[in-house]
């Protein structure tokens, strides 16, 4: 039985989605294929995401998590994190993880979830509404800012080519459309939005054949 790791924060667990968010809508998909014969093989959808992580916190728990689910080397990694580092502490006037920082444990992360399987991807950043968020009101000493998520999202693309990780970006795709509608708080997509990224995630591993549909 294959499995697919899904690493990441709120957005991966899947916060205000009735469908239990992207990840979650994944397994049901891949489930339903498997049960009706379209797929040859059962693949086993891990939902790995803890709200607030950031890449310092991903980077403690990822080695011990893979470990204890990875059965065959017939396994996906995909990694969701970033948002949460780019947040700009008001007071202080620094990042909450500084970029240099996000690159290291970035890297690091990667070359952890290659010992246990050879396709990794890594989900880019999604657009928040600063109306909303710029300061956070669950956090308010903190900021979400749409400049410094682009900063991390483009610093994550440029680490997957030097890392040759697949890089699936979502900040650059949602910013052309009216994505703000997709935000249930400013940060967490509504179930449309979730339904957007795991369409996305479901359309590049048949496209690049990660997973063989019949």
């Amino acid at each position: 039985m294959p499995q697919i790791l899904v690493f990441g924060a709120s957005i991966t667990q899947g916060l205000w989605d009735k469908e239990g968010g992207w990840a979650n809508r994944l397994r049901k998909y891949l489930d339903s294929l498997y049960l009706s014969g379209k797929l040859k093989e059962d693949w086993d959808v891990f939902n790995l995401g803890i709200v607030g992580n950031t890449t310092k916190d991903l980077l403690r728990r990822i080695e011990f998590e893979t470990k204890q689910r990875i059965l065959s080397g017939n396994a996906l990694t995909i990694i969701s994190i970033g948002l949460n580092d780019s947040q700009w502490i008001n007071d202080k006037k620094i990042h909450r993880v500084p970029p240099q920082n996000f690159k290291q444990n970035i890297i690091k992360i990667f070359q952890i979830a290659k010992k246990y399987t050879k396709n990794v991807v890594f989900l880019g950043l999604t657009p928040i509404d600063e109306s909303k968020v710029d300061p956070i009101p669950w956090a308010p000493e903190r900021s979400y800012k749409n400049k410094l998520i682009k900063q991390y999202n483009q610093l994550a693309e440029h680490i997957c080519k030097e890392s040759n990780v697949s890089f699936l970006d979502i900040f650059n795709k949602w910013m052309k459309i009216d994505y703000k509608k997709l935000l249930y708080d400013g940060v967490h997509p509504t179930a449309a939005g979730h339904k957007l990224i795991y369409t996305a995630i479901k359309n590049f591993l048949s496209k690049n054949k990660i997973i063989k549909f019949d």
